[in-house]
């Protein structure tokens, strides 16, 4: 089961929780997190094509070149540099999320 939290105390967190496991896998984007978007497997493929995106159950990719960033800058009058961006897609079992950040993503396990 995937958890999608935005709030004024955390920011983005995105955790999972783990079969066989009390823990959960926490993907913690903070306030760095510029955009996000969840998508489902059948509207994401041509993605996961396009970027060679394999794995299983719940992998994080870093993209570095992406349409995404191009988008967000380009929409932002380029306020926001492409250069300050980071693209990352979590792929799991329903599809995957993609999410723009300023800063790479703590990563912690949480009981």
């Amino acid at each position: 089961m995937i958890n999608l939290l935005y709030d004024q105390e955390n920011g983005l967190q995105i955790s999972f929780e783990i079969e066989k496991f009390e823990s959960k896998l926490v993907v913690d984007f903070g306030f760095h997190a510029l955009y996000y978007q969840s998508q489902n497997e059948n509207s994401s493929l041509k993605m996961i094509d396009d970027y060679g995106i394999m794995g299983n159950n719940c992998s994080l990719f870093s993209v570095g070149e992406s349409d995404l960033i191009n988008w967000v800058a380009k929409n932002s009058y380029n306020i926001i540099s492409r250069e300050d961006i980071s693209h990352f897609i979590i792929l799991h079992a329903d599809g995957l999320i993609s999410v723009l950040t300023s800063k790479e993503p703590k990563v912690y396990l949480e009981s």
